[in-house]
């Protein structure tokens, strides 16, 4: 069984994805946190996905899938996933079920107003002190959400798989609700 968590940055996609891991004890993969603990841990891997993402562009394909393959191996004998920053775009739709090898059972799509999410975004790159979520950086995720990931709910639903769209403005535990409240027919999936 997998999930996918979708949304621009400051949406509250890693929040929930925690949550939601957390509550059907699946194995949860944020892109993002793994990009980050291969670069502090000096990996070359994490150094050479830094010189994307720390100026707000897309890891490659080929570098994300090995990234991935590699934290999937580490884990065998999960009942499932819960993804957070994967599939950014249509490469990484086609490979989806190819790596995790099981089907997508639905997509929670937070959505969130621009302002709201820009004004999340800088009280996080206080709290945090991320170095890559610089004003350009982060234009250039907005531009390469809405270019490359918004599409890829199109894709998803033409493929069947059910797209689930939640408010992401709403109170932590109102939005984990709500997509708990709809992903209960899936779960037997």
């Amino acid at each position: 069984m997998v999930f996918v968590i979708m949304g621009p940055q400051g949406s509250g996609k890693s929040t929930q994805a925690k949550l939601l891991s957390q509550r059907l004890g699946l194995y949860l993969i944020s892109t993002g946190t793994i990009l980050r603990d291969l670069y502090a841990a000096n990996t070359p891997m994490g150094i050479e996905a830094e010189e994307y993402w720390s100026e707000g562009h897309l890891v490659p394909n080929d570098l994300m899938h090995k990234i991935l393959l590699e934290q999937i191996a580490e884990h065998k004998n999960i009942k499932g996933y819960v993804l957070e920053g994967f599939p950014r775009e249509e490469g990484q739709y086609t490979e989806l079920e190819k790596i995790f090898k099981r089907p997508v059972a639905a997509v929670i799509d937070l959505t969130v107003d621009r302002e709201v999410y820009m004004q999340r975004i800088e009280s996080r790159k206080v709290i945090e002190k991320r170095k890559d979520e610089t004003e350009e950086a982060i234009e250039r995720r907005l531009n390469a959400f809405e270019q490359h990931t918004l599409p890829l709910l199109k894709k998803f639903e033409k493929d069947g798989i059910p797209v689930v769209m939640i408010d992401g403005t709403q109170p932590i535990d109102n939005v984990h609700q709500q997509i708990w409240d709809h992903i209960q027919s899936y779960l037997s999936n």
